[in-house]
């Protein structure tokens, strides 16, 4: 246990924090309430309120970089860890931002179009200082990125101005995270990104699709690339505990199933699916082509699963959101109808699009057999856990996909296209696993991946056999 005079330091020391936390809140609300003293005291014109509101915001956060170069070696040990610099920035961040909203939400100075390119500046600008202050100044600039299009009101409405501008502020936050190996500001930019394509698709009518696929696709797109992207591979995720050297060794399992930034890829993974389910949802009103639009999601996160060792659970969420996906086109509209048959149809039509769903399953089975393939040879000698995972997927997916689609939209009699379709597949299974077989080295452990692709075409075949 830490002595007395350390106890007592540690209280002194987060006791100091708290006190630079507050002064920091207090200098931020001053620059908000200052200029609205000035409002309600009719002091001064607008003009000049706003002006000393924004020199006093830019001066915090001169100070803070003041602080940051010159001053910190200075401080008393007590202050060592308060964020001095960082508090000061964000404040005046956040005074910059109170000036923007009241120059066009208050007095109408500035358009919708300034203040939205101003609103953007402040937040962005934010986001690049927190390499220099931290973390904390880097949530602060994504919070203020996220609000700045709902502060921003507009008689037209672009979506792909509104998913531009995001997507831009979440290419720069994931930037800011990879600099810094963050993992929490980057999480909750895609549980921002979510959020917004969720209440996009629920008040517009119809919504466009293609701005919303496109947003998911990139930060599909930035996860594999960007940040943990490549880099990833240099870290092995094991637990820096040095300092226990009789603790047990994780498991091949334990190692898969626990990644390094976890946090990230099921933030992606949650949000990427949430909004494909919501585009393929029976109660939305779509303007393009939901279907491919959700095909090309789940595609996206499979192959990020497929590629990337740390995202073994985007690869197990894509596959379930698959599944669910290809229920919804296929029986859906059927549950819904026998719920309440008073349902209006327009609200059922698009659900019932047999055509179109048989199309999907078949397309998906193809793209989870093709990753699968890709998976296994990719991760079979050096993680067999995981390329064990991805057998299972490849089994389980086309067999689920195509008996759902043959059950729900098929003929039950005779259906030669579900038919053809589960016997090629189940072929295709089969020569993975003979190609695997021969391709085989001692303890490669690829038994258990060859077996569930055996099973998973016994199973296929079955299918066909029944037509």
């Amino acid at each position: 246990m830490p002595s007395l005079p350390a106890r007592r330091k540690a209280s002194k020391a987060a006791l100091a924090r708290w006190a630079v936390w507050v002064g920091g809140i207090a200098l931020a609300l001053g620059g908000i309430f200052m200029v609205k003293y000035s409002i309600d005291a009719g002091l001064l014109s607008p003009a000049v309120r706003l002006f000393m509101a924004a020199v006093f915001g830019l001066v915090l956060m001169a100070i803070g970089e003041f602080v940051r170069r010159r001053a910190v070696p200075l401080v008393a040990d007590a202050f060592q860890n308060a964020m001095i610099p960082g508090i000061l920035t964000a404040a005046g961040a956040v005074t910059l931002f109170g000036v923007c909203y009241a120059a066009h939400g208050i007095y109408g100075f500035i358009g919708p179009v300034t203040a939205f390119a101003l609103l953007a500046l402040v937040s962005l600008a934010t986001v690049g200082l927190s390499l220099l202050h931290g973390q904390a100044l880097a949530g602060l600039g994504l919070l203020a990125s996220l609000i700045t299009p709902a502060l921003v009101s507009s008689e037209s409405p672009s979506p792909w101005s509104l998913f531009g501008f995001l997507g831009v502020a979440w290419i720069a936050t994931l930037l800011a995270a990879r600099f810094r190996r963050w993992t929490i500001v980057p999480s909750a930019a895609n549980i921002g990104l979510c959020l917004w394509a969720l209440a996009y698709i629920a008040s517009a009518t119809p919504f466009e699709t293609r701005p919303v696929t496109l947003i998911m696709l990139v930060m599909i797109a930035g996860v594999a690339f960007i940040w943990p992207g490549k880099l990833a591979g240099t870290i092995d995720g094991e637990p820096a505990e040095t300092d226990q050297p009789l603790a047990a060794a994780r498991t091949s399992w334990e190692r898969t199933m626990t990644p390094p930034f976890v946090a990230i890829t099921v933030t992606a993974g949650i949000s990427a699916l949430l909004t494909a389910l919501a585009m393929i949802s029976p109660l939305a009103t779509a303007s393009g082509y939901p279907v491919i639009e959700f095909s090309l999601v789940v595609a996206a996160l499979a192959a990020l699963g497929a590629s990337r060792f740390y995202a073994v659970y985007p690869a197990i969420l894509s596959a379930l959101v698959a599944i669910v996906g290809v229920w919804s086109m296929t029986a859906l509209s059927g549950l819904l109808t026998f719920i309440d048959p008073t349902i209006p149809g327009h609200i059922v039509t698009f659900a019932v699009s047999g055509h179109t769903a048989v199309l999907a399953s078949m397309g998906l089975s193809c793209v989870f057999i093709a990753l699968g393939a890709f998976a296994i040879h990719l991760h079979g000698r050096d993680r067999p856990p995981l390329a064990t995972i991805w057998a299972a997927i490849t089994a389980v997916v086309p067999i689920a996909l195509i008996g759902m689609s043959l059950l729900m939209i098929g003929n039950l009699t005779f259906d030669l296209p579900h038919g053809l379709f589960a016997l090629a597949a189940g072929l295709v299974l089969l020569g993975l696993a003979e190609w695997f077989s021969c391709s085989r080295t001692p303890d490669d452990g690829l038994d258990l991946p060859r077996t569930l692709l055996i099973a998973g075409s016994l199973g296929l075949v079955v299918i066909a056999c029944m037509h």
